[in-house]
């Protein structure tokens, strides 16, 4: 019988020993995970697979954004589902008064 001590210290190694590895590579071979879009694409192609590309709308600047006029507060109001406006007046009365403009630094990316 081994002291306690001992018991505790090989107990510790084998923990140890049993924890496996960090996985850092793709499918267990020597390439790494990819992490830009554009590079991830090019490397599909290069393999001859098909990589369909979505194309997206480009944001409109800010500067676009505050030329154009703002829309009804009551089209606002609609766009917003019943159940939620019914809810939001149930819990909090809540009464939509304006529309404004909230810079985009104000919200969170």
């Amino acid at each position: 019988m081994l002291p306690d001590e001992a018991g505790e210290a090989v107990g510790a190694r084998a923990v140890l020993a049993s924890a496996p590895e960090p996985a850092a590579t793709l499918f267990g071979d020597e390439s790494p995970w990819p992490t830009d879009e554009p590079v991830f694409s090019a490397e599909a192609r290069e393999r001859g697979e098909a990589v369909a590309t979505a194309s997206r709308p480009l944001p409109p600047t800010e500067a676009e954004i505050e030329k154009s006029p703002l829309p009804p507060l009551d089209e606002l109001v609609q766009r917003i589902p019943a159940e939620v406006r019914e809810t939001l007046e149930e819990l909090f009365r809540v009464k939509f008064t304006n529309v404004q403009r909230v810079p985009a630094k104000h919200l969170k990316p």
